[in-house]
C-alpha cells in the first residue's frame, strides 16, 4: 500500500522535506535551512498562492496575534478546503486530489487528524477508496479484499464515521458498545485493536479486546465496567460472554455496527455455528460489514443470512490478478535432520547480510519446537530471534508482534499463529522448517511475504520422510533448490555446527524431549496422506530426536501417550517406566 507521509516531514525543524501536496495542482517544496525562499516558476498561480500562504502560516507561527494552531491542524484544514482565517485553505480554492483521504468529505475532523498525525497517511489504498467513497451509507457491505491492503482502516473508518453520522454529532453512549469487530485469531484481534485505538484517539473513544487465553474474568470485568466504544473479539470468547455475562449482554444491545474480518478464515477455522449463535444474540437493527479475501459459496451463504437485503458488494481484487503465492519465488530442499539447523542458520545469516533491512519469518510445525529453537538460536553469537506462539500470554504476544512489525530487519520464529491475517510489513523471506499441516497452510505461510506488490521469497526445508509433501504443491511454481545438496559446503560448516551443538547443551533437555512427543503427535495427525507406515514414522521421529534436537537417544514416552498415538508394539518406541 502506497501511503505518503506528511506529518513526519512537518515536524522537522529545517522546514519541509519533499512535501507532496494533496491538491489537484501539485506543489513541491525543497528543504532549506532558511525560510522558504519563494516559488518555482512552473507552478500555476493557485499553487503559488497556496504555497506562499502555507509557508507564511508555518514561519509566522510565533508572531503576535496568531492562533496557536498545530502544523497538523493547518494541513488538515488545507487538505479539507476550510480553515480559520490563518491557514491556507481559507484563502485558496483548493480541490482535494482524488484518491486522498482529504477527498472524502464525510470524514470528520478528528479522523482526518488521526490519519495525518498518527498514521501519517494522505493517499488511500484501493479498498479504502472503494469503501470510503460510499460514505455516508446505511447499507451493509460485503467486501473482497486481500490482507495487507489497508482493509482494517477501511472498515474501521467506515464504521466510525457511519456511527458518528447516525448520532448527528452526539457522542457515543458510554454505557453501550457501538462497534463490534469479529476476528478469527487473537493475534489479528490485537492488531486490529491497536490500529483502531490510534484512529479513535482524537475522538476520545476507547477500544477493548475479548480474546481467548488466561485472565477471562478480569477481561470481562473491564469490558463491562469501563467504557468500551469498540470491542474486537474472537468468536469463542465473544460467544462465552454473550451466553454467560448478563451485564455484557445489556452493554452490547446498543451495538450499531458489526464487522466480520477475514470471514473466510472464520469459516475455515470452524466458527460457522459460533457465528450463527453470535448473530442471533445481537441487535437485529444494526449495520454489518463482512470482509473476506475470497467470496466462496459458503461466504455468500453466510452473507445472505447475516447482511440486510440490498447490501453493497465490493470486489477490490482484479479478476485476472495472479494470487500472491503464484508470484513469489519459491523453492524446496530435501535435507537430513542432522543438517537442517546448520542450513537454517546459514539461510538466515546470508539473507541478513545481503538484505539488512529485510525481515525473515521461520515457521515450525509445533509450538514446543518454536520455543526450544528460539532459545537455542538466541544462544548462538550473532543471532537474535523473536518467538511467537500460542503458549505466550496475550501481552507477550502483542509485544512481540509489535516489535517485529516495527523492526528495521529481524527474524521471527513462529508457529501457525502467524500464518494468516496478521500483517508484518517488509517480510522478504519465509522459511518453513518441516512440512505444514496442509497445502493450504503452506500457501498461507508463504503469503506472509510478497505482500501489496512487494517482492519476496519462500523456502521450505523437508526431511527425506517428508519429501512426498512436494507432490501436494503441484501447480505452484516451486523448484528444488540445488544450492543445498548433500555435498554443499554450506552443510559442511563445522564451525556453525559446533556453535549450534554448544547452544543445545545449554538448552533445557526436558524441552527437547517434549519436542519429540510433539513431532510424533503432529505427524500422526497430519501426514497420513504421505503414506508413511507407523514404523517409518517412528524411525523419522527417532532421527529427529538425535539429529535435529541434539538428544543422545530418543526419549521415553508414557504408555498412555503411546496408545493415543496408536504406536503400541512399534519397534523403536521407548516406553517410560
Amino acid at each position: 500500500m502506497l501511503h505518503r507521509s506528511l506529518a513526519a516531514q512537518l515536524r522537522k525543524p529545517a522546514g519541509l522535506q519533499s512535501l507532496s501536496w494533496a491538491w489537484a495542482t501539485t506543489v513541491s517544496l525543497r528543504a532549506s535551512a532558511r525560510p522558504l525562499n519563494g516559488l518555482l516558476a512552473q507552478h500555476n498561480a493557485q499553487g503559488r498562492t497556496a504555497l506562499r500562504l502555507f509557508s507564511q502560516s508555518i514561519h509566522s507561527r510565533n508572531a503576535p496575534g496568531n492562533a496557536p494552531l498545530s502544523q497538523e491542524e493547518d494541513v488538515i484544514d488545507a487538505l479539507n478546503g476550510f480553515g480559520n482565517g490563518e491557514g491556507v485553505a481559507a484563502q485558496v480554492d483548493a480541490v482535494p486530489k482524488k484518491g486522498t483521504f482529504a477527498s472524502i468529505a464525510a470524514l470528520s475532523h478528528p479522523t482526518q487528524r488521526a490519519l495525518l498525525k498518527d498514521f501519517q497517511y494522505i493517499e488511500m489504498s484501493s479498498v479504502q477508496e472503494a469503501v470510503l467513497s460510499l460514505l455516508p451509507t446505511e447499507k451493509d457491505l460485503l467486501v473482497r479484499a486481500k490482507t495487507g491492503t489497508g482493509k482494517t482502516l477501511a472498515f474501521m473508518i467506515a464504521a466510525l464515521e457511519s456511527a458518528i453520522a447516525r448520532r448527528k454529532g452526539q457522542r457515543f453512549n458510554a454505557q453501550h458498545t457501538t462497534i463490534l469487530v469479529l476476528s478469527p485469531t487473537r493475534e489479528l484481534a490485537l492488531q486490529i485493536a491497536a490500529e483502531a485505538q490510534r484512529l479513535v484517539r482524537p475522538h476520545n473513544y476507547r477500544v477493548q479486546t475479548a480474546v481467548g487465553g488466561p485472565g477471562r474474568n478480569r477481561s470481562v470485568a473491564g469490558i463491562v465496567r469501563d467504557r468500551t466504544d469498540i470491542l474486537v473479539a474472537t468468536p469463542g470468547r465473544l460467544l462465552d460472554m454473550l451466553e454467560n455475562e448478563p451485564d455484557f449482554r445489556r452493554k452490547i444491545q446498543g451495538l450499531q455496527t458489526l464487522i466480520f474480518d477475514e470471514a473466510d478464515q472464520l469459516l475455515e477455522m470452524g466458527f460457522k455455528d459460533a457465528i450463527d449463535a453470535i448473530v442471533a444474540k445481537l441487535p437485529a437493527q444494526r449495520q454489518t460489514f463482512m470482509f473476506s479475501a475470497t467470496l466462496s459459496r459458503d461466504i455468500k451463504s453466510i452473507a445472505a443470512r447475516t447482511l440486510q437485503s440490498g447490501y453493497d458488494s465490493i470486489d477490490t481484487v482484479p479478476v485476472n490478478e495472479t494470487p500472491t503465492h503464484m508470484k513469489i519465488k519459491q523453492s524446496y530442499t530435501i535435507v537430513p535432520f542432522s543438517q537442517q539447523l546448520v542450513l537454517l542458520h546459514q539461510m538466515i545469516y546470508q539473507h541478513r547480510r545481503a538484505n539488512p533491512a529485510g525481515k525473515i519469518i521461520v515457521f515450525f510445525p509445533t509450538t514446543k519446537i518454536v520455543a526450544y529453537l528460539a532459545g537455542v538460536f538466541n544462544d548462538i553469537p550473532g543471532m537474535d530471534v523473536l518467538e511467537l506462539h500460542s503458549k505466550l500470554s496475550q501481552v507477550q504476544r502483542a509485544r512481540v508482534a509489535q516489535r517485529f512489525r516495527r523492526a528495521h530487519g529481524g527474524v521471527l520464529f513462529t508457529s501457525d499463529v502467524s500464518a494468516r491475517g496478521v500483517d508484518y510489513p517488509g517480510v522478504t523471506l519465509v522459511i518453513q522448517v518441516g512440512m505444514p499441516s496442509s497445502r493450504e497452510q503452506y500457501i498461507h505461510r508463504v503469503g506472509r511475504t510478497g505482500r501489496a506488490g512487494a517482492t519476496g521469497e519462500g523456502i521450505i526445508m523437508l526431511s527425506p520422510y517428508e519429501q512426498k509433501f512436494v507432490d501436494a504443491l503441484h501447480e505452484i511454481p516451486i523448484k528444488r533448490d540445488l544450492r543445498y545438496g548433500s555435498d554443499s559446503d554450506i552443510l559442511k560448516n563445522d564451525k556453525i555446527k559446533d556453535l549450534i551443538n554448544n547452544a543445545m547443551r545449554h538448552a533445557p533437555q526436558d524441552m527437547a524431549q517434549e519436542c519429540y512427543g510433539a513431532y510424533l503427535g503432529f505427524h500422526k495427525q497430519n501426514s497420513g496422506w504421505l503414506r508413511n507406515s507407523r514404523d517409518a514414522l517412528v524411525r523419522g521421529a527417532n532421527e529427529y530426536a538425535t539429529g535435529f534436537l541434539g538428544l543422545e537417544r530418543p526419549p521415553t514416552l508414557s504408555s498412555r501417550m503411546i496408545t493415543n498415538l496408536g504406536l503400541n508394539r512399534v519397534p523403536g518406541v521407548n516406553i517410560r517406566g
